[in-house]
């Protein structure tokens, strides 16, 4: 049993919403990717659903988010290494300082634990969205900033070769 109509494709495509189908029959599982936001994408996703449900098929949707970028991630680590060699402290810190202090609203989760006490748990950076970095960052570079402490700006070139100097002269710190 086909789990789609011909006229789809199950190549990824870039989207809000990913589609995950499960063939009774075959028990084979496809990804279908539909951006909603494209009118043809939209029609072709509702005549999917149209298909499983005349097919009895299961299909479970997922909210894609789109994680936090690579460029995201480079800059996170430089402006985190060049705040610890400012401000005198090891990366530890200086991730506690980002996470914890300036950004809490983002990174700290309560949850119960087993036996149903109050546990806080640190997310990583990797679980956020590209917005929730932008945040972040602009929240610990204001906070820097009332403190006098000077980080790069991603689009000033010059001051990122600079940090970027400083922290490969000081890779024992990392």
């Amino acid at each position: 049993a086909k789990c789609r109509p011909r006229h789809l494709s199950t190549e990824s495509r870039s989207g809000i919403w990913n589609t995950n189908l499960h063939c009774k029959t075959t028990y084979n599982y496809q990804v279908m990717i539909y951006d909603l936001n494209d009118p043809r994408q939209y029609m072709d996703a509702l005549d999917f659903i149209e298909h499983a449900k005349q097919n009895n098929i299961q299909i479970s949707l997922e909210n894609k988010k789109q994680q936090r970028t690579t460029q995201q991630n480079k800059y996170y680590w430089l402006i985190l290494r060049y705040f610890g060699l400012q401000y005198g402290c090891t990366k530890t810190e200086a991730e506690y300082y980002f996470k914890q202090i300036c950004n809490p609203d983002i990174f700290c989760r309560k949850k119960k634990d087993k036996e149903d006490r109050i546990i806080y748990i640190v997310r990583s950076t990797s679980q956020l969205t590209k917005q929730e970095m932008i945040s972040a960052i602009n929240n610990f570079s204001v906070w820097c900033s009332q403190r006098q402490i000077e980080l790069p700006r991603p689009e000033d070139k010059e001051m990122l070769r600079y940090a970027e100097q400083q922290v490969e002269r000081n890779l024992s710190w990392t």
